[in-house]
């Protein structure tokens, strides 16, 4: 016996230790997942069989009157940039964090985790990164303007602006 193998038990029991802690983390965790998910169907029937919206009980609507659980921080960062991040240019992590918190108060979401995930989103081409700031990708296909890394091609300026109007000329 070497003088490392007590170490090499103790990490082997580490590891089954954290196998095990994980492994009951995400039972409870899919145990209010469904949960979760038998609300949302009984508040559409509630709904459906009463005529008023969902909303109007106090659940979970598109607008986020509660968090929804289910939803990861990239989650919440694809929706918020659906929804305001339509300029050529994106948002900040500061601007998509407070967009997440307004949207969905109880998330309580942090701006070194926005800009953390983004950043690592933008490493698995989830996401397109022009100098601080955030967009979702384009689509090639939609637009033969755009390069590798995210910037205009040089002859998609607009070429009246640069050449004094119509007619062009300097």
């Amino acid at each position: 016996m070497s003088e490392i193998d007590p170490i090499k038990r103790r990490f082997a029991e580490l590891d089954i230790a954290y196998a095990q802690e994980v492994a009951r983390h995400k039972e409870a965790l899919d145990a209010i997942k469904a949960e979760t998910e038998e609300l949302r169907v009984a508040q559409r029937v509630l709904a459906r069989l009463t005529g008023r919206p969902a909303s109007e009980e106090g659940g979970n609507d598109y607008f986020g009157k509660m968090p929804n659980r289910g939803m990861t921080t990239p989650e919440y960062i694809i929706e918020i940039l659906k929804v305001h991040g339509r300029s050529p240019f994106g948002l900040s992590p500061k601007l998509i964090t407070n967009h997440i918190n307004e949207k969905w108060p109880q998330a309580n979401i942090q701006p070194i985790a926005v800009s953390t995930t983004c950043w690592r989103m933008v490493q698995d081409g989830r996401l397109e990164k022009i100098g601080a700031l955030y967009r979702l990708p384009k689509k090639k296909a939609a637009d033969p303007t755009s390069v590798e890394d995210g910037s205009a091609a040089p002859d998609s300026l607009d070429t009246q602006a640069r050449e004094g109007g119509a007619g062009g000329g300097t």
